[in-house]
């Protein structure tokens, strides 16, 4: 997924929004998580100005009979 937003001059992330996307189930997981995110404002003449970024956003799915077997070992389960 590639999320498109602004930085404002706050650091602030502002219209996070799915641009690109490989299936449409993982755009909301992506601009959700990209808002949440905290940045240093880019600068002008040494003065805080708003800035657009574009990010990827890569989800990696895992076998689930994998996941549930790494899940036991981290926990010491076997």
């Amino acid at each position: 997924v590639v999320v498109e937003f602004v930085v404002d001059t706050d650091g602030r992330v502002v219209g996070a929004a799915a641009v690109e996307s490989s299936h449409p189930g993982f755009e909301e997981a992506a601009v959700t998580g990209v808002g949440r995110w905290k940045f240093r404002p880019g600068q002008k003449n040494g003065r805080p100005v708003n800035t657009r970024m574009r990010v990827p956003i890569v989800f990696t799915i895992e076998d689930a009979i994998d996941w549930r077997s790494r899940r036991r070992s981290l926990r010491g389960d076997g």
